[in-house]
């Protein structure tokens, strides 16, 4: 049976072989996600939530979980080596990243540049209402320069840090010392 599925082969042109293989559709669903991945990706730039795009697709009987989803996704975007831009996707921690903002702006002072933090995690994109719009942020892991920076923070930059918290934290007793005794 071998020999004759063989012969077959050998008798067949190579442009038949080619539409034959064509034909062939994938068969594991990373495959299937894979093909349709850009598509995903035009979806979530122009302001589509993740969580709809996963919904139609296991309507349309590609069953993924949200954390295999953003796996594909992840895997897609560093294959593509997208470091400078990523598409938002909606996380709720809102107050989080706005508080987290603030800290950073009272810490590092107004004229701190967004360029110097370095890379926003995924987790951190900021949502405002169901109009959500985000800025763009960046999706790859961090550099082992960046690890380091984030690990081994500058002792020197750390006090100044924990000063400036210091002298916030008391003056926010100060002012609601003041507000109490009115």
């Amino acid at each position: 049976m071998h020999d004759s599925h063989f012969e077959n082969a050998t008798k067949m042109s190579s442009s038949d072989l080619i539409r034959a293989l064509e034909a062939i559709e994938p068969e594991t669903k990373a495959a299937r996600v894979r093909e349709i991945l850009p598509v995903i990706e035009r979806k979530l730039a122009a302001g589509v939530r993740l969580a709809v795009i996963l919904k139609a697709l296991n309507d349309a009987g590609l069953e993924l979980s949200e954390a295999t989803l953003r796996s594909y996704l992840y895997q897609h975007r560093k294959k593509l080596g997208k470091r400078s831009q990523q598409v938002p996707m909606a996380r709720s921690g809102q107050a989080r990243c706005d508080r987290d903002e603030e800290a950073r702006k009272a810490i590092d002072g107004p004229e701190s540049s967004d360029e110097s933090r370095g890379p926003v995690p995924s987790s951190a994109v900021a949502m405002s209402g169901s109009n959500a719009t985000a800025a763009a942020v960046h999706t790859s892991p961090p550099t082992p320069e960046e690890l380091t920076r984030l690990m081994q923070p500058d002792p020197e930059r750390q006090e100044a840090e924990y000063d400036e918290l210091q002298r916030l934290g008391k003056e926010m007793v100060r002012n609601s010392r003041r507000k109490s005794n009115r």
